[in-house]
């Protein structure tokens, strides 16, 4: 009884894994039912449409070489006008945000004892002016000493220099503009007590401007007065042009860079003092750069790299368009291109989207910003891949 009821019991899991392994693996059975077939993988992937794509040709473009660094925007001019004098401020002549000439008058403070000191002071100044005139000619009469009319004379240059102080400083409760410039937001109000150091106004000269940066020590050789620079700036779209017009004289000793100034014209009032700034600065000749649409590049630790669309001939009478992927060394960047050191050929077509989904030998069908579809691809029927994946 024993041994029966072992005998079943292996029957049972041999009938069991039978069962097991036809729903595990399917296509044995497909395979067993149909001899001579196999994966239908492969016949799918026969019947794979090529995929789209949009192309741009590799030109060759002249381009001058640049320094590419970042700066910052500065004044010619630029101060915080302040005042060393306590006052009251009784009259303010400037709206905030406005362009003030040199002289403008900026903000009063009251000078009314002032005033009356300089009255008193210039009166004592005229009368030692007729005392000295007086002695002098009781002098010549031989009226007087000479001691006398010296004492009349230092009488008159006190008086005098009275005066002048009275002058300064009412000139010093005065404070006007020293220059051209834009005046920014105003931080006092008519009636308020000014302590002597307390801000009134910031004061910019804004046209021209500086931009200051910095260049590394290897690249002193490269850079002279009245070379060109560009500065292009977040705020705006346009690029400002200017020239280089100091080098300073020492290198920094932490970092051991340089510091450039170049001055560019501001009439439109567009740059600010304080502004962030990429500047690129002319460097040597002009020179001929193959460049290729930034969105071109397949960018990868192992190497960047473009497809190139090529022409190869199919088992159908009109050759095929396929996919070469070409590792290439690159250079600057200008806007939306970038400069290609090796890799490429002037006149080929590359594949300017989804480069991430793209795989070397891929065939493709080939949208034209012409509007040519599938028309052959440009440049030579087969490009020699020396670096593919």
């Amino acid at each position: 009884m024993k041994r029966l009821i072992i005998l079943l019991l292996v029957a049972g899991s041999v009938l069991a894994l039978a069962l097991n392994r036809q729903k595990l693996f399917p296509a044995e059975r497909n395979t067993a039912s149909h001899p001579g077939t196999g994966s239908t993988a492969p016949a799918l992937a026969a019947n794979v449409a090529p995929l789209e794509v949009e192309v741009a040709k590799v030109e060759k473009l002249r381009w001058q070489p640049y320094l590419e660094t970042v700066g910052s925007i500065t004044a010619v001019n630029g101060v915080t006008v302040t005042t060393d004098l306590g006052g009251r401020v009784v009259q303010i002549g400037f709206d905030s945000g406005s362009e003030v000439r040199n002289g403008t008058l900026l903000v009063q403070l009251d000078i009314e004892r002032e005033k009356a000191q300089l009255a008193q002071a210039e009166a004592k100044r005229d009368l030692s002016r007729l005392n000295l005139e007086r002695s002098r000619n009781l002098l010549g009469r031989h009226t007087i000493s000479q001691s006398e009319y010296d004492a009349a004379e230092a009488d008159l240059r006190q008086n005098e220099g009275a005066v002048r102080e009275q002058q300064a400083i009412i000139a010093r409760k005065t404070i006007r503009a020293r220059f051209d410039g834009l005046a920014g937001i105003r931080q006092v109000n008519v009636g308020q007590y000014l302590n002597p150091g307390q801000p009134v106004v910031t004061l910019q000269s804004v046209d021209p401007v500086y931009v200051d940066f910095e260049l590394p020590q290897e690249q002193l050789s490269k850079v002279t007065t009245g070379l060109g620079i560009e500065a292009v700036l977040d705020a705006y779209p346009e690029t400002f042009r200017g020239t280089i017009t100091a080098i300073n004289s020492e290198i920094e000793a932490d970092s051991r860079h340089f510091k450039v100034r170049a001055t560019l014209p501001n009439p439109d009032r567009k740059l600010r003092p304080g502004m962030f700034a990429k500047v690129d600065v002319q460097s040597g000749a002009v020179r001929d750069v193959i460049a290729v649409p930034l969105s071109a590049v397949k960018y990868a630790p192992y190497g960047d790299s473009v497809f190139i669309v090529t022409r190869r001939a199919g088992e159908r009478s009109e050759p095929s368009e396929n996919l070469e992927q070409h590792f290439v060394k690159l250079g600057q960047v200008r806007g939306d291109r970038v400069a290609v050191l090796s890799g490429v050929q002037a006149g080929e077509e590359v594949v300017t989207a989804e480069v991430f989904r793209l795989r070397n030998g891929a065939a493709v069908r080939v949208r034209r910003p012409d509007g040519g579809g599938t028309a052959p691809a440009a440049g030579p029927a087969s490009v020699s891949l020396s670096h593919s994946s």
